[in-house]
């Protein structure tokens, strides 16, 4: 997969110095945006710190190997971590920079994957296939009473601290970092942008429709410009980057949109933005199963959930065939909540493929990622009170 990019920070029109920090490192596949805050230029100071620091370790880390979906997330939050303690501690030993800080918002790409680290409130966007996506969480506190359920979008725009964050690097020696490992497909925009961008951002319309243009080059400027006139009043940073698959293996792409409109077709999974999906689609594993193939037996013990992408199976209780699974059914969700026996076997009645989705990979998930692990379990609950009342409804009609 070939990354095209184009990158430019500015002060903006209102400030004579500007605290973000980028990198734009092809031959790592690494690309940064940092954006600093503190007195006595330590805003400066914490990005540039922050940028030094990350490209070191994820050059050191490709000195020992590549990076592979199992070690990337690991990768980029520890040079993460690394930039936070180095911040921390030339703040100790500095009084006058005491209390600054950076956002970090950071992508590696690697065999047509690409890695998201992030603390703070710059963004990654992903434009595809005609919708664009918001793949990074705001850690403000506005961001969170919202989220909470707590006030609203127009309520807290009038707060005098909303926009406070809740998370930096380099306030303390550790900071948690969202990770998000996902695939790449042909024709994939991305943009990083510190928070300068963020009223040209409120009209996702004109983003989409920017981002999307035929030439990435110049583009960072045009959206600059844009921010300025909108504002200005702070430092803008942009970093935009574009997948290009030389290879068109339409085979690996159409396996790739399938997982996510798979998922996203399910109940529990259909309220899910892209970036949660994504956080699903990292986890499961594709199981490919031949005609007559057991996926589950009755009795056995249960750990997994199993969706179907491509093909049919049956289900059987006590040898009785009781019903016909094909793309995108799934079974075995309770499994994902408790232990306990399989309550029939299911059977492929033809060559098929299923996503599994573990026991523990979901705990993980919803331990992991609060906000998420309650929209799953509330999903998971008005599931399983469907299939109560249905079968309710069976007993009563006698």
């Amino acid at each position: 997969m070939e990354i095209k990019s184009a990158a430019k920070s500015d002060c903006g029109i209102k400030r004579e110095n500007n605290e973000d920090s980028i990198l734009t490192r092809s031959d790592l596949g690494l690309y940064i945006v940092c954006d600093g805050m503190g007195g006595h230029a330590g805003g400066e100071l914490a990005s540039k710190i922050a940028v030094e620091v990350i490209e070191e370790c994820v050059s050191n880390a490709l000195l020992d190997g590549e990076l592979t979906e199992s070690n990337a997330s690991a990768i980029v939050s520890d040079a993460i971590q690394s930039a936070s303690r180095e911040i921390y501690n030339r703040a100790q030993l500095e009084p006058e920079y005491r209390g600054m800080g950076t956002t970090a918002t950071v992508l590696i790409f690697f065999n047509n994957h690409a890695v998201l680290g992030h603390v703070g409130d710059s963004r990654c966007y992903l434009r595809r296939r005609e919708k664009l996506h918001q793949l990074s969480n705001d850690h403000t506190l506005a961001a969170e009473l919202v989220a909470s359920g707590k006030s609203n979008s127009a309520e807290v725009k009038k707060m005098p601290f909303a926009h406070a964050l809740t998370r930096a690097v380099g306030i303390q020696p550790s900071v948690v970092v969202d990770t998000l490992v996902f695939d790449l497909i042909d024709g994939d925009t991305l943009l990083l942008c510190t928070d300068g961008l963020i009223e040209l951002c409120y009209d996702q319309e004109q983003l989409f429709d920017l981002i999307g243009q035929e030439s990435i080059s110049g583009l960072p400027e045009k959206l600059i410009k844009l921010a300025n006139e909108l504002d200005g009043s702070d430092n803008v940073s942009v970093i935009v980057l574009r997948a290009f698959d030389s290879t068109r293996d339409a085979a690996r792409e159409q396996e790739v949109v399938l997982k996510i409109d798979t998922l996203k077709g399910l109940s529990f999974f259909k309220e899910l933005e892209l970036a949660e999906l994504l956080q699903i689609v990292e986890r499961v594993t594709v199981l490919p199963a031949a005609e007559g193939a057991d996926l589950v037996r009755e009795g056995e013990q249960g750990d997994s959930m199993l969706v179907i992408l491509s093909g049919r199976v049956a289900v059987y209780h006590q040898g009785r065939q009781l019903n016909t699974l094909e793309s995108g059914n799934h079974f075995g969700e309770m499994s994902l909540l408790r232990e306990s026996p399989r309550s029939a076997t299911v059977r492929a009645i033809e060559p098929s493929i299923l996503l599994k989705l573990k026991k523990n990979d979901f705990q993980e998930i919803v331990s992991g990622n609060p906000r998420l692990g309650v929209k799953l379990l509330a999903a998971l609950s008005r599931e399983l009170c469907s299939r109560l009342d249905q079968a309710n409804r069976k007993v009563v009609a006698g």
